[in-house]
């Protein structure tokens, strides 16, 4: 994969779009080869890849008994990032969820949990996105804000998705069967 490209992974319920990305991005061990990733033709280790990947899903779990914040806050410190009261209120309300840092993930709504993975996902301009279904549970705002979030991104993409729409926004489809 090259720099600023967007991959689309598309195939039917089980044909192994979700344990591909997966297993690409170092969440599942591969039943055989190597995944690598390089920065500047360099080699990254495990930590380094995980501190410049993001990943979202609808199954990827969040500390359902914590706030929104402190799930963010977590997250953020395994990227080696901290925030001000006023940073994390700004990407709240980029990421459509003000007034809503304080509540527990736990009365979070399905579309809002989309929204805070997403934001966990990207706080920190990561050099790999990794997204599996990624407008899962969200209405068509949140499926635009989306879209424009991954047109706005650079960096390399791998998307995974069965929607029509979503096969568009990248330069190459892999369909599998």
């Amino acid at each position: 994969l090259n720099q600023n490209e967007k991959w689309i992974i598309s195939g039917f319920n089980g044909s192994g779009k979700s344990t591909l990305l997966k297993t690409i991005c170092g969440l599942m061990p591969s039943s055989s080869g190597i995944v690598n990733f390089l920065d500047n033709n360099q080699i990254l280790t495990s930590s380094k890849k995980k501190e410049l990947s993001g990943f979202a899903a609808p199954y990827a779990n969040l500390f359902t008994e914590l706030t929104a914040k402190d799930n963010f806050f977590i997250f953020a410190k395994t990227h080696n990032r901290t925030y001000t009261n006023q940073e994390t209120d700004f990407l709240f309300s980029k990421y459509q969820l003000e007034g809503k840092k304080n509540l527990r993930v736990s009365h979070y709504s399905s579309g809002m949990l989309q929204r805070l993975k997403l934001l966990i996902a990207t706080h920190h301009s990561p050099k790999f996105l990794f997204l599996d279904e990624p407008t899962a549970n969200l209405d068509e705002n949140g499926k635009m804000f989306v879209q424009d979030l991954i047109s706005d991104f650079k960096g390399i993409l791998l998307l995974c998705t069965n929607e029509k729409e979503e096969k568009k926004w990248g330069e190459i489809l892999i369909e599998l069967s």
